[in-house]
């Protein structure tokens, strides 16, 4: 059993993100006290689809600013890359979040063509370049549809994923079955 398992948290740890850099879309920022003894209250941000919520400190904060400026308000909506990162804490050098200074990729032109009104015989793989247009896609949104495909093509299914990966799989699934879902409503 790990330890994230035996005390879990409503709060994003440097262990949540599996050694890898996560590009999260912020749904909410506010001030919370988080903890019954402590009088001070901290910067929450939540994240769209996500069940955690990072505790932001200042030197978070102030890389967030330097992406979006200064008003809290003007962040939702907005993407930031989390990725940990071996700090000094204390004399300690020990693992934490740290929001990325480089802004995720958005395609600055639309992937799929044009966005428009529907033609009336629009084809079903029209409609969904169409609506993908209109969308804000992101490369790494991109990559995951595509990814999918190929596996789905090649006949990849969830028997092919280790039965300890299988719940991560799942949600990993759940959770790009809901972008998708997003784009073509």
């Amino acid at each position: 059993m790990k330890l994230n398992e035996a005390f879990p948290s409503n709060f994003l740890k440097a262990a949540d993100l599996d050694d890898k850099d996560v590009t999260v879309t912020i749904e909410s920022v506010t001030l919370e006290t988080i903890d019954k003894d402590e009088k001070d209250q901290k910067l929450i941000i939540a994240f769209k689809g996500k069940s955690k919520k990072l505790v932001c400190n200042k030197t978070n904060a102030k890389t967030i600013e330097k992406l979006y400026g200064d008003d809290t308000d003007g962040w939702i909506g907005k993407k930031i890359t989390l990725t940990p990162r071996e700090v000094e804490f204390q004399g300690e050098t020990v693992w934490a979040i740290r929001v990325s200074l480089k802004k995720p990729a958005e395609f600055s032109r639309p992937l799929f063509g044009k966005p428009g009104a529907a033609p009336a015989n629009e084809t079903p793989l029209e409609k969904l370049r169409r609506l993908l247009a209109e969308a804000s896609i992101t490369e790494e949104t991109f990559i995951e549809f595509m990814t999918s495909l190929d596996m789905a093509a090649e006949g990849f299914t969830l028997e092919n994923i280790p039965p300890e990966h299988q719940a991560t799989a799942i949600a990993q699934w759940d959770e790009f079955r809901a972008k998708i879902k997003e784009v073509v409503g």
